[in-house]
């Protein structure tokens, strides 16, 4: 008996690793509230439901582009990453899983093929990566929000990602290509991570508004019905593998979804969505196509435009009001080096104006501490943020 015992034990190891959990009965596990229940439905909860959860988080987006599933994961240097920020509070991580048509989720390029733009092959190295990354999220007690694509791989002027590019703008046009890379990309991660309760939620894709206003040209715009069948496609997909899997968008900038006269048509409302929703394919259950919270991103050329949501409610921030809102919002990308206030501050008053959590760009450049990605800040702006949160709400510091 002890023999099989053992035996059953080892063949489990590598299925524990990789996050494939029986069922989510973890209290680690972030949901959502609900009226029904006595719990605030714009709210994040933890521990079963019974506590509130707030996010002082931090986009850590990379080591190295394409890192995943390419041979340059390092594991050493993401385990630094995390012990650093857990150390600190960081609640919550926002990750580039795959970062343009250089990565591991490779297209079939052949455009006489009537499967281009169908997934050709994802290299298991990919997987094996995420398995130790989701080992280093439970083992420092830090929420993952993978971001799956980005605009990225749609928009690549690299003159050895053309193909990948073309493929990955045909299959986002197409339903049955859709329906392909949602089976054989998405539904595989929600199968092998869904139950995790270190998965947060998963973020379809960063700033998808850049397919339609594509920094291309106007000849390469793709236009909002294709873009948004994909989301509406994904979160049916993801709903239906496990519902207890929360879905959102980075979508880019509040322009695209609802600002009263600078409006342009809401492309994250449940209505639009549902709309785009054929009665053809894999993916149709059209009630099921719904973002559980929004993300929004917001830097300092939006202001002019748009405001600052770093000192409003995210309804005001929509042109609503509170009776009107039905979901949390975060700030999904946001400048470490803030505009006209610190990181604490922000953080701070994100909290008290009613936003889910605030994801800083970004926390990355370890060993390298001071290296910042775009200019927006990096660790040391993140780490003494949350130092001032947690010195304004201490009862708030994460039990590790």
């Amino acid at each position: 008996m002890k023999k099989i015992v053992i035996i059953l034990f080892i063949l489990m190891m590598p299925v524990l690793a990789s996050g494939l959990f029986a069922q989510n009965t973890s209290p680690a596990k972030i949901t959502i509230g609900k009226v029904a229940n006595g719990t605030n439905p714009l709210k994040f909860y933890n521990n079963f439901g019974k506590d509130e959860i707030y996010l002082v988080a931090a986009n850590h987006p990379w080591h190295g582009f394409n890192s995943f599933g390419i041979g340059g994961f390092d594991y050493s240097w993401w385990e630094k990453s995390f012990e650093n920020l857990s150390s600190e509070g960081i609640r919550a991580l926002r990750i580039w899983i795959t970062c343009d048509g250089g990565g591991p989720v490779r297209l079939i390029t052949n455009e006489e093929s009537e499967k281009y733009g169908h997934v050709d092959n994802i290299d298991s190295r990919f997987w094996d990566d995420l398995d130790k990354l989701f080992e280093l999220a439970g083992k420092y007690r830090i929420y993952l929000m993978p971001t799956l694509i980005s605009f990225d791989h749609f928009n690549s002027k690299n003159a050895s990602l053309v193909a990948q590019r073309n493929a990955y703008r045909a299959m986002i046009r197409n339903t049955k290509a859709i329906d392909n890379f949602i089976s054989n990309y998405i539904v595989k991660f929600v199968n092998r991570y869904g139950n995790n309760p270190w998965l947060f939620a998963i973020d379809l894709c960063n700033e998808i508004v850049w397919l339609y206003e594509s920094q291309l040209g106007k000849e390469y715009t793709i236009p909002w019905d294709n873009i948004c069948e994909y989301i509406a496609r994904a979160t049916i997909a993801i709903k239906e593998t496990n519902s207890d899997v929360l879905v959102t968008l980075g979508l880019g900038f509040i322009k695209y979804q609802g600002r009263g006269n600078e409006q342009e048509g809401n492309r994250t409302s449940d209505a639009y969505l549902k709309s785009l929703v054929k009665n053809e394919g894999l993916y149709k259950n059209a009630n099921l196509a719904r973002l559980d919270f929004f993300s929004d991103h917001h830097y300092s050329w939006m202001t002019p435009y748009y405001g600052s949501p770093m000192r409003i409610t995210p309804w005001e921030y929509r042109n609503l009001t509170k009776d009107q809102f039905d979901r949390p919002v975060i700030i999904g990308e946001f400048p470490a080096v803030s505009e006209k206030s610190t990181l604490a501050e922000d953080y701070i008053t994100t909290y008290k104006n009613g936003w889910g959590g605030l994801f800083p760009w970004t926390s990355t450049g370890m060993p390298d501490l001071g290296r910042q990605i775009d200019g927006a800040g990096n660790w040391f702006h993140v780490r003494d943020g949350a130092r001032g949160f947690y010195k304004e709400f201490p009862h708030l510091f994460p039990k590790r």
